[in-house]
Parts: structure tokens; sequence; C-alpha cells
């Protein structure tokens, strides 16, 4: 889907989804809610907006690869030496995990090896296909038991 995110040195600082290719009033909350959490928050690790799983998912992913991309060459690294204060905010009640090179040593090797030898548009195409394909066996099963798309 397609985003416009602003990040500084240290920090997401705008989220904009452009949602002129989404059905209208389906996942409407989602790009208004998600984004100003993710924002305020400064995590990724949001709730998804019940009923827009799928969209919500969508914006959580946008997000994080526009992150990962902007780590330039230096990808997940750069990532996590830029971004490592905010790991601490989804931990606020739990002892939060220090960032020491193994850490980022191990996320680094953790990517690049689900990474493989795919491309990061091979992967966008595989996952778009991937939600395709859930959201057209959703509304077969629908249409079996006789339910309209927009139940």
């Amino acid at each position: 889907m397609p985003m416009e995110v602003t990040l500084s040195d240290n920090a997401i600082q705008r989220i904009r989804v452009d949602a002129s290719g989404e059905t209208s009033g389906i996942a409407d909350e989602v790009f208004k809610r998600l984004p100003a959490k993710i924002v305020k928050g400064q995590t990724l690790n949001v709730d998804t907006v019940a009923g827009a799983t799928i969209s919500s998912r969508g914006v959580v992913d946008g997000v994080a690869e526009a992150i990962t991309l902007a780590g330039g060459d230096a990808g997940m690294r750069h990532f996590m030496n830029q971004f490592g204060p905010a790991l601490q905010l989804p931990w606020t009640y739990l002892p939060a995990p220090e960032l020491s090179e193994k850490l980022i040593d191990d996320v680094v090797e953790g990517t690049t090896e689900q990474l493989g030898q795919h491309s990061i548009a091979a992967l966008e195409s595989y996952r778009d296909d991937c939600l395709l394909a859930v959201m057209e066996a959703v509304n077969a099963t629908r249409l079996k038991h006789g339910m309209t798309i927009n139940d």
C-alpha cells in the first residue's frame, strides 16, 4: 500500500497512507488511527484495528520497510543503532533488552537469512500475492455460505 513515511535521525515523524486504491469505508479507521499510534508511541508494536487486520498489517509492514530502507547501505544495522532507544518503549512493564552489539548482530543475521537471495521488490510481490490469495479465499467462503462480501 503506498505511503509516505517521514523519519528524523531518531524518530518516526509522520506517516501518510495513500488510500486511493483501497475500498472506501473498509479500512478508513486503520489509515487514521494506526499512523497516529505509531508516531505517538514511536513503535510498530500497535494493536490492529478489529475487522481490518490485513490493512493494519499493511500499514505496520509499510512503515517497517520504510525504516529498513532508510538504513541505506547499512540496512538493518543502521536501523537498530538509530532506533535502539525506541525498542524499550514496548517493554514498559518488563526489563528491556540491552541494545548490545550481539543483539544487533543477531537481528542483522536473522533478517539477512530471511531475505536470502530475494530482493525487497520480490518479497513485496510475494507478500501482496499472499494477501490477495487470503482475501480471495475469505470472499469465496463467504459466498459459499450465502453471505455477501460486505457481510
